[in-house]
């Protein structure tokens, strides 16, 4: 049970960084962030979007629409 608390743990402070980061105008910072949140759990939601966010404001468009046809 620990465990899962740590991990969730680690997750939230994820999203925190990811949120600082893309509010901050680091985008790239934001997409590294974003990329180590996926490979814990590939279907988390909220990093999908920030991810997307980050994406935006990289101007990086193309790679943005392929992230939603994957």
């Amino acid at each position: 049970m620990s465990m899962l608390w740590l991990l969730f743990a680690l997750l939230l402070w994820f999203m925190f960084i990811i949120l600082l980061w893309l509010q901050g105008g680091h985008g790239k910072d934001g997409l590294e962030a974003c990329n180590e949140v996926l490979d814990m759990d590939p279907e988390n939601i909220h990093a999908l979007c920030d991810k997307g966010e980050a994406y935006i404001y990289e101007e990086m468009y193309d790679e943005g629409m392929d992230g939603w046809s994957s």
